[in-house]
């Protein structure tokens, strides 16, 4: 058992007929039920990230479970950004309990628009798992470059899109490992991270804000405020199963770059 960052990805599309509010679906590959762990270990939702393909006065998202302080609003949130990074406070994560299925409804003042969101988990402890994710402590002092890396990518409206890492003409020492600082896109989307066998292929993702300030340092600023392990590691010679993993209400080509560190190898443990 080990350590797990999954992103769950959400969609629903208002209708011209449709009343609000909407209840959103877990895209393909997903699930809205919380995965199962001892009931001795925690979890948590530590973050939402929500965008609409246009945004009205009065959109929001609500998410709900028996598990939550009150089984009637539970987390309600009418965000004026679009898209909506963290929407929770990063220091204050919600508890989940393993196998409670989250009810996730959305309001969307449009029709025909399509609305996208992502719950960002963290799993402590994970049957099964056993990301290569560190402390920035770890690694502070065994920095050798800063490596940015731009992917070019073109979405699908409401899905997953994950591209390989390589794809972009990266050039990564084999001989040397790789830490995910953060990120940046040119295209605002509703969630941007990583994906591979150092994540235990979950998606590790944050915010898809174009605000540099809130993602460069996405992973560092978790670490650095939750006290836990945040930063993905992956080793150069793997660039040809990294994935680049963009969510997105419609079809867009953002250009995203991810901010890594250059580390010795073996500086922190490989995944069981």
């Amino acid at each position: 058992m080990g350590l797990a960052l999954d992103t769950i990805g959400l969609t629903a599309t208002q209708a011209a007929s449709a009343a609000n509010p909407l209840d959103m679906a877990a895209v393909s590959g997903d699930s809205l039920a919380v995965r199962n762990f001892a009931t001795t270990d925690k979890a948590y939702l530590e973050a939402i990230g929500l965008q609409f393909a246009t945004h009205a006065s009065g959109d929001n998202i609500q998410i709900t479970s028996p598990q939550l302080a009150d089984d009637v609003t539970g987390l309600n949130f009418q965000p004026l950004d679009n898209p909506a990074g963290f929407l929770m406070p990063r220091q204050v994560p919600q508890r989940v309990y393993p196998g409670d299925t989250l009810s996730v409804q959305v309001t969307d003042g449009t029709n025909s628009d399509i609305s996208a969101a992502t719950l960002h988990m963290y799993y402590p402890n994970l049957p099964g798992a056993g990301a290569r994710i560190t402390r920035f402590p770890q690694i502070s002092g065994a920095v050798i470059n800063e490596k940015p890396v731009e992917v070019s990518i073109t979405t699908v409206a409401g899905a997953w899109k994950d591209t390989l890492l390589g794809t972009g003409g990266a050039v990564l020492k084999s001989e040397r490992d790789y830490a995910v600082l953060g990120y940046m896109s040119d295209v605002a989307v509703t969630a941007i991270g990583v994906k591979g066998a150092f994540t235990s292929n979950y998606r590790a993702c944050g915010p898809g804000v174009t605000a540099v300030y809130d993602t460069a340092e996405y992973f560092l600023q978790m670490d650095a405020e939750s006290g836990t392990p945040h930063i993905p590691v992956f080793n150069g010679k793997d660039v040809g199963a990294v994935y680049v993993s963009v969510l997105a209400p419609a079809v867009v080509t953002p250009v995203v770059t991810l901010l890594l560190a250059e580390l010795p190898n073996n500086v922190v443990p490989q995944a069981s």
